[in-house]
């Protein structure tokens, strides 16, 4: 995972800086995670598809939808806005390494 780097995207391809992309040198399978400039009752800053904690330990994901950052609950598979649950949230992990999350529920 690349955090707070900036990097290049060309022709669905990503390039860590201008050298790699003159080289031609791409990273493969990369996920673009967007922050949602709220950050967990820890501290930790929150993006799209992380995993979080809410809420009687229920999990649920985080999404864009509909111009908004939603909670998508993995256990009701309801939406609702990511500002009603501030202070409660704590980031577990993300769609991306933690798939097992996804299908336990734990």
């Amino acid at each position: 995972m690349l955090s707070g780097q900036w990097g290049i995207f060309y022709c669905g391809d990503y390039y860590e800086d201008c050298r790699d992309f003159e080289d031609g040198i791409a990273l493969n399978n990369i996920a673009v995670m967007q922050y949602t400039r709220v950050k967990d009752k820890n501290g930790v800053c929150i993006y799209e598809g992380d995993i979080v904690r809410y809420f009687k330990n229920e999990l649920a994901v985080i999404v864009y939808q509909n111009g908004g950052v939603d909670i998508r609950s993995l256990s009701w598979r309801e939406c609702e806005p990511l500002q009603r649950r501030l202070g409660e949230l704590e980031v577990i992990g993300n769609i991306y390494e933690n798939k097992d999350l996804l299908v336990t529920g734990r």
